[in-house]
């Protein structure tokens, strides 16, 4: 893999871990739960909502959907894109389903099964996956492995390595990466999440596989409307 990745993941957990806790009276110093901490930047987490627990959620402001804690291991998102550029898709024409179930769950070390469906004017097709998760909400390493369908030729295998470290009360490290395991392209990330109660801001930069520089900024907001503060 990258030595990149590897050198990011590396500074990340050595980092001193965060506490949930007030650090003095000063009210900056409220180390608010991550209410996002069941994703990365982009892709998921092995954590999962609670029962009740919704947010909405944009990445770069075309992008909107909604998740849904159906149980306390079990939940779905939905959304559909406001524009796409260089096409002629509306909102509705296209849709992408995100159901997740938890596996397995300790104190540090959690795993979960899920999908990412994208319907389109008749046509379906998706990537099937499963993720663990190792630390607390706010050091933790996750790894994953994820497979395209339906089957064609050539498809391969995708695998997940990621990282988050918090370190301070408003803001955690992430990076997120992915490697093509036969042919050996990386889509690699990292960036910064902003945290305040129920609501969070990723800003990240994404290197696309085959540049040389990390050119391509994203900015990504989520609000939790209904469920307990996790």
């Amino acid at each position: 893999m990258d030595p990149i990745v590897f050198a990011v993941l590396g500074t990340l957990l050595s980092l001193p871990t965060a506490s949930q806790t007030v650090k003095g009276s000063d009210p900056v110093s409220i180390w608010h739960n991550d209410s996002s901490d069941t994703r990365l930047l982009l892709g998921p987490t092995a954590r999962s909502l609670k029962r009740g627990e919704a947010y909405v959620d944009d990445v770069g402001i075309f992008f909107p959907s909604v998740q849904i804690g159906l149980s306390d291991r079990v939940s779905i998102g939905v959304g559909t894109p406001l524009v796409l550029p260089q096409t002629d898709v509306r909102p509705g024409d296209a849709l992408w389903l995100t159901p997740k179930v938890q596996v397995f769950k300790r104190q540090k070390t959690q795993a979960a099964l899920g999908l990412v469906h994208v319907a389109a004017r008749g046509h379906h097709v998706g990537l099937a996956y499963g993720v663990a998760t190792h630390g607390t909400p706010n050091a933790a390493l996750t790894v994953g492995l994820g497979l395209a369908y339906p089957q064609v030729e050539g498809r391969r295998p995708v695998a997940l390595v990621g990282a988050e470290k918090r370190v301070s009360p408003h803001v955690k490290l992430i990076t997120e990466n992915y490697l093509a395991v036969k042919y050996g392209d990386a889509f690699l990330s990292g960036g910064v999440r902003l945290i305040r109660r129920r609501r969070t801001v990723d800003l990240s930069w994404i290197k696309f596989p085959g540049m040389t520089v990390y050119p391509v900024p994203m900015v990504r907001l989520s609000f939790q409307v209904s469920g307990p503060d996790r």
